[in-house]
């Protein structure tokens, strides 16, 4: 059936058209066709057609006999969704009537390829305006699908299959609907597999009506795949995909279903009362946190009176600490975490974790006394805090030093001293330093009292003698090695320590870097920055902790880089029975102090942790004379530098030992004719053949070995002849 909307335009001429020739009969009056818009389903534009199904080509004509030639655009828009494309429609005759198609299907709509997005009975509007006036045509065309159903698959969460679900809770059944036109009645399999994990399990699905639904249920859990009984092991956060096939046509449906198991709870909560009467929670992660958005906190002052409705606050998934400051002294508070997931649910754990609220600082210790002792050490006393026990919650005793009186930092204190001790020796000291004290009691949580009572104690002791001829050396890897003389005596030394700057004299002598035990003489500095200068100096340290004081610097850089690669090595067989290597020297050469060679019986096979052989710089060739004959070896040079980083090249040369060529056969012509044709000699080295008559030519076949070559300027073959019964060269050859 056509079906044709025309242009207001177009009516009012056609109405026109109609009056005159009724009013003057024989009168012809030519009206202007503008914008009229023909559908048809063949490329010859005879069936007119408004109805196309999926996948079908609307193939259109157009005309504005104000307009012909080239190609213009229309508009085609689905006036259900509003989904539009263009399509280029052409006059290639030039008499005003344009052609073009376009295809409506039900996928994504696709206006690069002319594909226009309808769906079974929506509408579509051809809208077309050739010549650009205030007028245009339009034509509607309708989507008319017939689709057979193949393994349509639908899921619900209730036994009468009216809920439709994709989401499932852990331990919920699956109840589940397919259907499949070509097939009816009878029990049938369909396959549900975890994406995640891949487990699987099948079920059975059956059309007891025999029209062609088929109904059947499973379960999922997060416990073990269990195909007996049509569980499936899925866990949070996890998709299945149900797979039916029912006329077993090689085309199955699929539906994807998702665990949207409620987030399961954080573990190990614990309360912790802090410093100033803050109360620190910690928790144990939710796992899996996939689906965790945040952690919800709430707070009690009596066991299990959280309010649910209300939490005190939160934090962000992948948080796992949380600190209540808003406490009140002495107050025991009781506290729940629980997981909320990204749509606001939320588990009902009720686990609780108790702190009582301390922002009180427990009482000072006094009588604080400092006594120097030998070996640069002062001892310091004091008597507790009174009380002092677990009740007064006095846990430890903060010791503050400092070179001058009142230069304490009370943000760090120097020593600590656990509760129950009322003595410590300082043997970190300087000779002849006096060094004041204060000693606080700080409590369980973190409470610090604040008197500022001050004792006093200069320190003295022998210091053993220093090392000597302190040496660094940049190694390979960027390591500097460190060498010495033990310290003479070294009967009161203890250990060396090492203290490393990257400027002179800016070592940290309260920090040493690292130290070694008396008796050693050498350290491997391995944490190191690649052309980074760094300073050392080594100092030996008592068994009491005194340092001796020298500033005897040694300077390395460090040389992690290994030098640049050599380039275009070539092998070559000599006549005595080796192979000449040759290469091109790195650039720069600066930095290489050595070329490793490398030599394997097969490709890639050389052990780079040993070299064969090694050369000096500044020499770019060698001769193998270790060689067997015809046996081809392969080689690799690399460059290293003075501190043994060695280039990691893996470029191969490789020839075969033994002699540079051999011939195979020889034989002579004389005037085109074949006077004698011989097998090489027996001693390949040196060929020879005998003919009788004059010789025209004398033919050779040689064969090269490895990367031998034949060149005028390095190769001859000498030809003999017989002379009385001798051999004698024939010159020229």
């Amino acid at each position: 059936m056509r079906v044709d909307v025309v242009s207001g335009k177009a009516r009012k001429l056609i109405i026109v058209l109609l009056s005159l020739t009724l009013i003057m009969g024989i009168t012809t009056v030519a009206v202007a066709l503008q914008d009229m818009v023909w559908t048809y389903s063949d490329s010859a534009h005879t069936v007119e057609a408004a109805t196309f199904g999926d996948g079908d080509t609307v193939y259109l004509k157009i005309t504005d006999s104000q307009t012909n030639g080239g190609t213009k655009s229309i508009t085609v828009e689905n006036n259900t969704i509003g989904n539009t494309i263009d399509v280029n429609v052409t006059d290639d005759n030039s008499d005003s009537f344009y052609f073009g198609s376009f295809v409506i299907h039900s996928e994504a709509n696709d206006e690069a390829n002319d594909k226009l997005t309808m769906f079974d009975g929506q509408t579509a509007t051809i809208t077309a305006n050739l010549d650009g006036d205030a007028n245009e045509g339009t034509a509607t065309i309708t989507a008319d699908y017939v689709t057979a159903l193949q393994d349509n698959i639908w899921t619900y969460s209730d036994p009468t299959y009216i809920v439709e679900e994709t989401e499932f809770g852990d331990g919920d059944t699956v109840y589940v609907k397919v259907t499949d036109t070509v097939t009816k009645g009878g029990t049938r399999p369909i396959t549900v597999q975890n994406n995640d994990k891949w487990n699987e399990i099948l079920v059975d699905v059956v059309d007891s009506n025999s029209d062609s639904f088929y109904y059947g249920s499973f379960v999922v859990y997060s416990g073990a795949n269990d195909d007996v009984n049509d569980k499936l092991g899925l866990f949070y956060g996890e998709t299945a995909t149900i797979t039916a096939d029912l006329a077993n046509d090689g085309t199955p449906g699929t539906k994807i279903i998702y665990a949207a198991y409620i987030s399961p709870p954080p573990t190990n909560l614990t309360a912790t009362a802090i410093v100033a009467g803050s109360i620190r929670l910690d928790w144990t992660a939710s796992s899996p946190e996939t689906n965790v958005s945040q952690y919800n906190i709430y707070r009690a002052i009596t066991t299990q009176g959280q309010n649910f409705a209300s939490p005190l606050n939160n934090v962000s998934a992948g948080t796992t600490t949380y600190t209540d400051s808003a406490t009140s002294d002495g107050v025991i508070y009781y506290y729940v975490v629980r997981a909320q997931d990204a749509v606001g649910n939320i588990e009902t754990n009720t686990n609780e974790a108790i702190a009582t609220a301390d922002g009180t600082a427990p009482p000072s210790p006094s009588n604080l006394t400092a006594t120097a002792t030998p070996g640069l050490s002062i001892e310091l006393s004091w008597t507790d805090s009174t009380p002092e026990d677990e009740v007064t919650d006095v846990s430890q005793y903060n010791i503050y030093r400092a070179t001058s009186s009142g230069g304490q930092s009370y943000s760090s204190p120097a020593y600590t001293a656990p509760w129950g001790v009322t003595s410590y020796i300082d043997s970190s000291c300087t000779d002849s330093q006096t060094y004041y004290y204060v000693v606080r009691a700080q409590d369980a949580a973190g409470n610090v009292e604040t008197n500022t009572n001050e004792t006093s104690a200069t320190a003295f002791g022998d210091l053993p003698p220093p090392p000597t001829n302190l040496v660094a050396t940049a190694i390979a890897g960027g390591n500097i090695q460190l060498s010495w003389i033990a310290s003479s005596p070294q009967t009161n030394v203890s250990q060396y320590n090492i203290y490393r700057a990257i400027t002179s004299k800016g070592q940290n002598f309260a920090s040493p870097l690292t130290n070694v035990s008396a008796g050693t003489t050498t350290y491997t500095d391995s944490a190191t920055s690649d052309g980074v200068i760094y300073y050392y100096v080594v100092r030996a340290q008592d068994d009491i902790g005194n340092i001796e004081t020298n500033t005897n610097e040694a300077t390395a850089t460090a040389d992690d880089t290994p030098p640049p690669s050599p380039s275009n090595l070539a092998a070559a067989p000599i006549t005595e029975g080796g192979i000449q290597l040759t290469w091109t020297a790195s650039v720069s050469e600066t930095d290489v102090s050595q070329y490793n060679i490398y030599r394997a019986t097969s490709s890639g096979g050389q052990n780079y942790s040993s070299p064969t052989y090694t050369v000096s710089v500044g020499i770019t060739s060698y001769i193998d004379s270790s060689c067997t004959d015809s046996q081809t070896y392969y080689y690799v040079v690399r460059a290293r530098d003075a501190a043994g980083n060695t280039d990691s090249n893996t470029n191969e040369a490789w020839a075969t030992a033994g002699s540079a060529f051999s011939v195979n056969q020889i034989y002579t012509k004389y005037q085109d004719s074949l006077l004698c044709d011989l097998a090489s000699s027996t001693d390949r080295y040196n060929p020879t053949a005998f003919t009788k008559g004059k010789i025209d030519e004398i033919y050779l076949k040689v064969n090269l070995l490895g990367a031998a070559s034949l060149n005028e300027s390095s190769s001859s073959i000498a030809l003999y002849k017989l002379v009385n019964n001798e051999t004698e060269e024939v010159l020229g050859s």
